[in-house]
């Protein structure tokens, strides 16, 4: 993909803002049997010009990853992770820059032949690094379970690790 384009908005009174952005990008996947693979990356570039204020510069470079099995043995698996490296100018203001990475990986498997009791597990990391800083860890276990037509239930652990502005937070839940 390569896409250059032009927006013209009125906005405030008398006044026009002129978004003008540049973008390339490209998907790319293979699929087999064993693991369907999909990378995809991105630069995009904008620049909105006003009469009555600075211009503002985005700068973003993406790239991602994606990975996916299904087997009877695991179940369904889902492996994620990209990565986004950017920057925000404005004249008057401080520059912004960093980089935001995520890596996700999610796992749901059947632990009865009949599908009546089921694990959901996932797993989350995130960190914001440059002008902010914060990152997160998270981790899900759910185990549903079909007892009869009438009666299931459910149980659940959660674990977040959350740090921003310097606040450190952990959370552990069980239900």
């Amino acid at each position: 993909l390569a896409d250059k384009s032009r927006a013209i908005e009125n906005r405030e009174f008398f006044e026009r803002q002129v978004t003008n952005t540049n973008r390339y990008a490209g998907n790319f996947g293979y699929r087999n049997t064993l693991i369907p693979v999909n990378f995809y990356f991105s630069n995009t570039s904008k620049t909105i010009d006003r009469l009555s204020r600075p211009s503002q510069n985005f700068d973003d470079d993406e790239l991602g990853l994606s990975l996916n099995n299904e087997s009877k043995g695991f179940g369904t698996t889902r492996l994620e992770a990209d990565q986004n490296e950017f920057s925000r100018t404005e004249s008057g203001t401080t520059d912004q820059s960093g980089a935001a990475r995520n890596f996700s990986l999610s796992n749901q498997r059947s632990l009865s032949r009949d599908n009546k009791k089921s694990l959901y597990s996932f797993l989350r990391y995130y960190k914001l690094s440059g002008t902010s800083e914060s990152s997160i860890l998270n981790l899900n276990e759910d185990i549903n379970i079909e007892h009869s037509d009438d009666l299931a239930s459910s149980y659940t652990y959660t674990f977040a690790d959350r740090t921003s502005s310097g606040v450190k937070n952990k959370d552990n839940k069980l239900g």
